[in-house]
């Protein structure tokens, strides 16, 4: 699963060798640091893996990132996602461009998907 916030982009799948475990996986280390500090966990539990796809990682109980999405929920205070993620001051500036450009682009390519799905479902007459 992928999870878009405004100051961090995650990774979640189960744990292949527990399925009572996640792995939460992170591109840039601070998104994964920030999910810890939301989810009370130590920063020295991240692991770096330089040839892995995701290159930073923690293993944590369902549970745990179960009440961090709940924490993530409650505190989610803004009325326009890609507005926030732009101007977020946790980012350093080329990240939080960077960012922005990202979560845009990711948004164009949804709304072309939702202007191809009507256009198949207008073209099948339903």
């Amino acid at each position: 699963m992928w999870i878009f916030t405004e100051d961090s982009f995650l990774s979640v799948v189960r744990h292949r060798d527990d399925p009572e475990r996640l792995l939460v996986r992170a591109r840039i280390r601070e998104d994964l640091e920030r999910f810890c500090r939301m989810a009370g966990l130590d920063n020295g539990e991240i692991h770096e893996t330089p040839e892995a796809d995701y290159r930073f990682r923690v293993e944590v109980p369902e549970e745990t990132f179960i009440n961090f999405m709940v924490q993530t929920i409650k505190f989610l205070d803004y009325d326009n996602f890609k507005n926030r993620a732009l101007y977020n001051p946790d980012d350093p500036p080329a990240v939080r461009r960077s960012r922005a450009a990202a979560y845009h682009d990711i948004w164009l390519r949804l709304l072309e998907m939702q202007h191809s799905a009507l256009s198949a479902q207008n073209a099948e007459g339903l």
